[in-house]
């Protein structure tokens, strides 16, 4: 079997990052994405394997011991990725994880390990919304870095067609990659 690729989404809050990721899971077979860890509580309703559920103490000292290829906090909880969690899905994967840019940094300095792509999603005509607003203060405090993006695609909030517009793009850059003859 080839080697498999890791697909990356990065953007601001409400870009459109989880939508788009879970779309792109329904039509794409094999895909698979790469679970965050978090120290807040599950919620209702959600599914067991939304995320690696930690608690603090074990989350720091995970972090203590670098197994985390980024962490950050927002709204009080912890929330990171292991390099782990990468290599749990197999070398021969198709992985998909939407990250900070301080993670994909870390990811692209080891181009051996983590095969990636990476695809930067910019929201355009989007109304601010008091959630918006709340998480981009945790937005600010975050550090942001330059990262090589090797393909951008546009969100318009504005469109009743952006986000469909918007998958149509993602789902061609997956396709492509994945198979470059046509």
């Amino acid at each position: 079997m080839a080697r498999g690729q890791l697909f990356v989404l990065v953007g601001t809050t409400g870009a459109g990052k989880t939508e788009l990721s879970r779309r792109i899971l329904q039509a794409i077979p094999g895909l698979q994405r790469v679970r965050s860890c978090t120290t807040r509580t599950r919620r209702e309703g959600e599914p067991e394997d939304a995320y690696h559920f930690l608690t603090r103490e074990e989350f720091l000292a995970q972090v203590e011991a670098g197994r985390f290829v980024e962490h950050d906090e927002f709204g009080g909880n912890l929330y990171g990725r292991r390099f782990e969690d990468f290599h749990k899905l197999g070398h021969h994967a198709l992985k998909l994880a939407d990250m900070t840019e301080s993670g994909v940094l870390a990811l692209q300095a080891r181009p051996e390990e983590f095969p990636l792509v990476c695809i930067k999603i910019t929201p355009v005509n989007k109304t601010r919304t008091a959630r918006d607003d709340e998480r981009a203060a945790d937005d600010a405090k975050r550090r942001h870095v330059a990262i090589r993006v090797d393909h951008e695609i546009l969100n318009d909030h504005g469109s009743p067609d952006g986000l469909a517009n918007a998958y149509r793009e993602f789902h061609r850059i997956l396709e492509t990659t994945l198979f470059p003859e046509g």
